[in-house]
């Protein structure tokens, strides 16, 4: 014996689906400005303490100076831009961007990258901290191998 009830349960579901409760709309979200400057680039957000967010990046201080600086958002608006560093002699491209980590006792920890050799991937990291008063400190190299090789692809944890 065929099923004939087909049509009417298609129909059935759709009257189901139609009644539905209406569902809450998605966000909103908002476009704003970043911080960062003209020729910017290596943009990196964080999360920190409190559910914060930080935007850090590399900004161009004249035709041979970088800068690496970041800024945290309060829910409405950027701080005044602050620096990490500035170099002469980083290794700056695309895909192995410099960060920032805000840790749980107010210190920062930052990477970021410096040419070691005349090769075009040879880079060393470079770690620096700050006290929670934001006073950075000299920088350091975590590896110890003397290679003028690729060192890079950082990923900076609380530990």
């Amino acid at each position: 014996m065929p099923i004939r009830c087909a049509p009417y349960l298609l129909g059935l579901c759709l009257l189901l689906i139609g009644c539905q409760p209406e569902r809450p709309s998605a966000p909103v979200g908002q476009q704003m400005e970043a911080p960062a400057g003209p020729g910017s680039g290596q943009p990196h957000l964080f999360a920190g303490p409190g559910e914060r967010v930080g935007l850090s990046w590399i900004e161009p201080v004249d035709s041979t100076r970088d800068a690496f600086q970041y800024a945290a958002f309060d829910g409405s608006s950027w701080s005044e831009p602050k620096t990490v560093a500035t170099g002469t002699d980083w290794f700056v491209n695309w895909a192995d961007v410099p960060s920032l980590r805000p840790l749980p006792d107010g210190r920062h920890v930052a990477h970021y990258l410096e040419s070691s050799g005349p090769g075009v991937f040879a880079y060393d990291v470079r770690l620096t901290q700050a006290t929670p008063d934001g006073n950075w400190q000299p920088a350091v190299t975590p590896h110890r191998d003397g290679t003028p090789t690729e060192h890079g692809f950082v990923s900076l944890l609380p530990w």
